[in-house]
């Protein structure tokens, strides 16, 4: 017999499949016993690992049937439960209709269908005020709109919401701020009506620097002035009378 299994023999020995391992124990002859010891262990150690049962069906594996790794877990599959798996998997967004690609991550179930990342987003619902999705933690209900809870504050002051709420088309509003901004519209609406160009455009830069969509004031592309009524259209812009009877005479 021989001196033994060198270091390297048995590395492989340790690491060889079970193929490799009953060929090698078919021709023990030209084996010494320490190579044919290393083998039987081997052997015994790949049995040991083989799984007995589909972790889906729970069939026994017999000795020759191939058995399919699921995940990363210790799921293993028979050949027909892992074809049946295969089946059930996704191939395109069931909104969208577009095919997925390595890599995608996939949203839903076979029961609901399944999404891609992007339609998923966009079917989430969504807080009123920042737009981002509700996605755990508390969530309020106002005026029909949902908030996340951080998000109930003042649009035009940022404070906290307490007692009388509005919900205006910025978003929820105090009752203090609501009453001022109210008042400022008012008083748009007679600057606007006593032809006050000026003054009704410094109020609407006031309401929309509060995040308010007010009554847009025109502004002359000619002398750069706000101005109210009629108005002649340029290739520059819209320009005042005053500036269009100017501009014709010219």
């Amino acid at each position: 017999m021989g001196s033994g299994a060198s270091a390297e023999q048995k590395d492989k020995f340790a690491n060889a499949t079970k193929e490799e391992i009953e060929a090698a124990l078919k021709g023990e002859g030209k084996l010494t016993e320490e190579e044919v010891k290393l083998l039987q262990e081997a052997a015994a150690a790949a049995k040991a690992a083989r799984p007995e049962k589909c972790s889906e069906c729970s069939a026994t594996f017999g000795p020759e049937d191939a058995i399919f790794k699921a995940g990363s877990g210790e799921i293993f599959l028979c050949k027909s439960c892992a074809e049946k798996k295969n089946a059930e998997q996704p191939t395109a967004c069931g909104a969208c209709k577009k095919d997925f690609k390595p890599g995608d991550k996939v949203f839903g179930s076979a029961a609901d269908g399944f999404m891609c990342e992007a339609c998923c987003e966009a079917k989430r619902p969504k807080c009123r005020a920042c737009g981002k999705a509700l996605e755990g933690g508390p969530v309020a209900k106002l005026g029909g709109d949902l908030f996340h809870q951080e998000c109930i504050k003042c649009a035009c002051c940022k404070k906290a919401l307490e007692g009388s709420v509005a919900v205006a088309s910025h978003g929820l509003v105090c009752g203090d701020c609501k009453e001022t901004v109210q008042a400022q519209l008012n008083k748009m609406k007679e600057l606007l009506e006593s032809g006050d160009a000026e003054g009704a455009s410094k109020l609407s830069e006031e309401l929309k620097a509060k995040g308010l969509r007010p009554p847009e004031v025109p502004k002359c592309a000619h002398c750069k002035k706000h101005f109210l009524g009629e108005r002649d259209q340029t290739g520059k812009g819209d320009i005042c009378t005053a500036c269009g009877d100017k501009v014709a005479t010219e």
